[in-house]
C-alpha cells in the first residue's frame, strides 16, 4: 500500500513538472526585444509592468539618429576629423565612421551609461551622404554605401563591450548587409515601411523581396530588430484597424529570424491608442493569442461597460473588413483610401449615434477622445463625398444647402478637442482649430456653383492614380492634406474643356490650388481661359509657404459653346514640379 501511494505521488510530481515545463515552453516570449511606442500610454510605469514592455529610455543608451547629440555635447566637437569627407571638404551633416575622434566620443559616452542600458544604436544621420576619406574608402565605402565603415566601428565597440548589444539601421546609406559574419552582439534595425500596404506580408506581390532581404541580413547578423507601423500617420483619428494583419506579420517576421520589434505609434493622441498599444504589446510577447479575446479584454479594461460593448463590436467588424479587403492602404493615406478599404459611412454614422449619448462625461478622456475621432472621420467622409450621397451638402438647381449634421459635428469636434486637450491630428501636427477654420471658410460659405457635376473633357495627360477628374467639380474640397480631394498633375499641364451652351454668361471662375513645397507641389505658373473668340491669361506669384490659394478669375466675355481651361505647371529645373487643383466653381 505504501509503495502504491509513493508511486502515485511520483506520478503526480512528474505531471506537475511536465505541466510547468510545457506551459513555460508555450509561453516563451515571441520576441526578445519588444516595445509598442505610444508614449501617452506606454510611458506609464504601470503599463510597462503590466505588459512587460522594454521602453526606449530604459533599454537604449543611444537611439535613432541621435549620435549628433553626443558629438555636440563633447569638447572635441569642433574636430573636423569627426565629419564626413565629401568632394574634398568636410560635411558637418554626416559623420566619418572611421574617425578615431568619433570613436573616442562614443566610447566616453558608453562608459558613462553602460551600467544602465543594454542597447546602443550607432547610425548615420538621416541623409544619403557617405564619407569618402581614405580610411572609409579602404574599409569599402562607396559613394552610396556607408555600411563597411559603420560595421567596422560596430565590431570595435562590440569587442570592447561584450556585455552590450550594438545596432545600426538598414536605411539610406546602410541598405546592404556586411560581407562578413558579424559578432553575436551586433544587430540591425530593419524598417518595413516600403512593404506597408495594409495587407499581411504573406499576401504581398513583393513578399519575396522582403523575405530575401531579411534572409540576407540574418545570414550575417545574429539579431534583426524590425521597425513596424501601426497607424495612418496622415490622420491619427483614422482607426487603421490592421491588428489582424499585424498579428500575421509578426509570425512572418519570426519565421525569418527577426527577434525584436519596435512599433512606431504616435507621440500625440491617436484613435484607440490605449487598445492598440496594449494589444500590440501582448502580441509581441505571445503572437499566437486569440485576437478577438484580447480586444474584448482590453476594451473592458479601458472603457465604461456600455462604451466597451459597442466599440469592441464595431472595432472587430472593421478589423475584419480591413483584413479581408484586397485594396491597398498605406500608412500615409487620405480618407478616400480608408473608405475603399474598410470605412463605410452608414456603419460609422450608426456607431456615432450609439456612442454620442454615452460620451457625456467630460472627465472620461477615453470616451471623449473616441467621440472626437469618430466625429472627425464623419466630417472627412462628408468632405470626400462633397454634394453627392454621404456628402456634406445637397444640390438643388445649382445651389448648395449644407446638411444640419455638419454644424453638429463641428461643434462636437470643437468641444471634445477642448475637453481632452487634443489639438493636433497627424504626424505633421496639423491643428484641429485650423481644420475647423477650413470647413467654415471653404465649405460652409458655398452657395451657387453652375459647374457642379457637369461633364469635363480632359485634353491633357493625367498622372497614374489621379485620373478621377470629377474631383474638380463634385464639391469635394481640399484642405492642406495633398492626399484628399486634390487632382495632382506632374507629367503634364492640366487642360480641360467644358460645355457652356447652357450658361448665358459667366462672371467669375474660381480655382483652388495647393502649395506644398515639401512634397514638390507648387502654385501654377499661369491660368489660360479661352473660347472660340477670346483668350485670357492670369499669372500667379510663387510661394514658399504651405498654403491653399483661392484664385478668382474674372471672365468678361461670353463663353460661347465651349470653354478651354489650361493650368500651367511652374517651371522648376531642380525638382519635379507638380500642381494640385481641387474645385473649380463657376458663378
Amino acid at each position: 500500500m505504501k509503495d502504491h501511494l509513493l508511486h502515485r505521488k511520483q506520478i503526480f510530481t512528474l505531471m506537475v513538472f511536465l505541466s510547468l515545463f510545457f506551459n513555460s515552453f508555450a509561453q516563451k516570449e515571441s520576441f526578445s526585444y519588444r516595445e509598442s511606442y505610444f508614449p501617452l500610454v506606454s510611458a506609464s510605469k504601470a503599463f510597462q509592468l503590466k505588459y512587460d514592455t522594454m521602453p526606449l529610455d530604459r533599454y537604449w543608451g543611444l537611439w535613432g539618429h541621435n549620435l549628433y547629440k553626443w558629438v555636440e555635447e563633447d569638447e572635441d566637437s569642433e574636430n573636423e576629423e569627426i565629419y564626413a569627407f565629401i568632394d574634398n571638404e568636410r560635411e558637418c551633416d554626416q559623420f566619418c565612421f572611421s574617425s578615431s575622434a568619433l570613436k573616442k566620443i562614443i566610447q566616453k559616452n558608453i562608459r558613462k551609461t553602460k551600467s544602465a542600458y543594454t542597447y546602443y544604436m550607432v547610425s548615420p544621420q538621416d541623409n544619403t551622404l557617405v564619407c569618402q576619406c581614405e580610411k572609409c574608402i579602404e574599409a569599402g565605402n562607396t559613394v552610396t554605401n556607408a555600411a563597411p565603415a559603420v560595421f567596422n566601428l560596430l565590431r570595435y565597440l562590440a569587442e570592447e563591450h561584450q556585455d552590450l548589444q550594438f545596432f545600426t539601421t538598414a536605411y539610406l546609406s546602410v541598405k546592404n548587409p556586411p560581407k562578413e559574419k558579424q559578432l553575436e552582439n551586433i544587430g540591425v534595425f530593419y524598417s518595413t515601411i516600403q512593404f506597408q500596404e495594409g495587407k499581411a506580408y504573406q499576401e504581398l506581390k513583393n513578399k519575396q523581396e522582403l523575405s530575401d532581404e531579411l534572409t540576407a541580413w540574418k545570414d550575417k547578423l545574429e539579431h534583426i530588430f524590425v521597425w513596424e507601423y501601426a497607424l495612418n500617420y496622415d490622420n491619427y483619428f483614422d482607426f487603421y484597424p490592421n491588428l489582424k494583419d499585424f498579428q500575421q506579420n509578426l509570425k512572418f517576421l519570426k519565421d525569418y529570424g527577426v527577434d525584436g520589434v519596435f512599433i512606431n505609434g504616435s507621440e500625440s493622441y491617436s484613435a484607440l491608442q490605449d487598445i492598440k498599444c496594449a494589444t500590440t504589446a501582448r502580441l509581441l510577447k505571445e503572437s499566437d493569442l486569440k485576437l478577438n479575446e484580447v480586444l474584448t479584454e482590453e476594451f473592458n479594461a479601458h472603457y465604461p461597460k456600455e462604451v466597451a460593448k459597442i466599440t469592441s463590436e464595431f472595432y472587430r467588424n472593421i478589423t475584419e473588413e480591413f483584413s479581408n479587403s484586397t485594396k491597398k492602404m498605406g500608412i500615409y493615406s487620405g480618407i478616400n483610401d480608408a473608405y475603399r478599404k474598410y470605412l463605410h459611412p452608414e456603419a460609422l454614422e450608426s456607431f456615432y449615434q450609439k456612442l454620442k449619448p454615452l460620451a457625456s462625461e467630460p472627465q472620461d478622456f477615453n470616451t471623449q477622445s473616441l467621440l472626437l475621432s469618430v466625429a472627425f472621420l464623419r466630417l472627412e467622409l462628408m468632405r470626400y463625398f462633397g454634394v453627392n450621397e454621404f456628402g456634406y451638402g445637397n444640390l438643388n438647381a445649382n445651389k448648395i444647402t449644407i446638411k444640419p449634421e455638419v454644424h453638429e459635428l463641428l461643434k462636437v469636434i470643437e468641444q471634445t478637442s477642448k475637453s481632452t486637450k487634443i489639438t493636433t491630428y497627424n504626424e505633421q501636427n496639423a491643428k484641429i482649430s485650423d481644420y475647423i477654420k477650413f470647413w467654415r471658410s471653404d465649405i460652409l460659405t458655398q452657395s451657387t456653383n453652375y459647374f457642379l457635376n457637369k461633364k469635363i473633357n480632359v485634353l491633357s495627360n493625367l498622372d497614374e492614380g489621379y485620373s478621377a477628374i470629377k474631383v474638380l467639380n463634385d464639391g469635394s474640397i481640399g484642405f492642406l492634406d495633398y492626399n484628399t480631394n486634390w487632382l495632382i498633375n506632374s507629367i503634364d499641364d492640366l487642360e480641360i474643356e467644358i460645355n457652356t451652351e447652357d450658361l448665358e454668361e459667366i462672371n467669375t471662375i474660381k480655382f483652388g490650388f495647393l502649395n506644398d513645397p515639401a512634397h514638390h507641389i507648387y502654385l501654377p505658373e499661369e491660368i489660360i481661359i479661352s473660347s472660340d473668340e477670346h483668350r485670357k491669361k492670369l499669372k500667379l506669384k510663387s510661394s514658399t509657404l504651405k498654403e491653399k490659394k483661392t484664385v478668382d478669375f474674372p471672365v468678361d466675355f461670353k463663353p460661347g459653346k465651349k470653354l478651354i481651361i489650361k493650368i500651367l505647371r511652374r517651371k522648376n529645373s531642380s525638382v519635379k514640379s507638380q500642381i494640385a487643383t481641387d474645385e473649380i466653381s463657376i458663378n
